[in-house]
């Protein structure tokens, strides 16, 4: 999300903020191939609420967590939770502004939103590349790139 300061010299800036659905995820194989991973999952979404000098604030909910899983075993993670009030007051113009009629021309309207985000992970172990691109192309016509296989030898 793009937004403008003044840096110290005051000359305008356009500086960049993320903001979205995040998953990190380190993931170590022992010899018994179970797989241990290292997973943290954010949400960064916007609040204009907390804007400081027209600076865009943000919300984050997160959570960090260690699990150690077998080859293909899916596991499920849960507790990025939000919970959201929101009153909105709207009026007639003038005739919602007068005193005991006003009440007739007013309205109020209250909405309580809860979310949770669950992340639904089912980690594999490669075997070796020419398995992998054979699967995969039996599935969705995709190669995997010189790059990533080189990354994947050295894991």
């Amino acid at each position: 999300m793009p937004y403008t300061y003044q840096n110290e010299n005051g000359f305008n800036v356009v500086d960049f903020r993320e903001f979205g659905i995040v998953l990190d995820v380190e993931p170590k194989v022992n010899s018994e191939n179970n797989i241990w991973l290292h997973v943290e999952p954010s949400v960064r979404t916007v609040d204009t609420a907390l804007a400081i000098a027209g600076i865009p604030g943000f919300r984050t909910r997160e959570v960090k967590t260690d699990i150690q899983v077998k080859d293909n075993q899916t596991i499920v993670i849960g507790g990025l939770l939000q919970h959201e009030i929101t009153q909105t007051k709207s009026k007639v113009p003038f005739l919602g502004d007068m005193p005991l009629l006003g009440e007739l021309f007013r309205s109020k309207k209250t909405s309580d939103e809860q979310t949770e985000l669950l992340v639904f992970l089912t980690p594999s172990v490669l075997k070796d590349i020419a398995s992998v691109e054979s699967e995969m192309k039996s599935e969705a016509d995709v190669s995997i790139s010189p790059y990533y296989q080189r990354k994947l030898l050295k894991a």
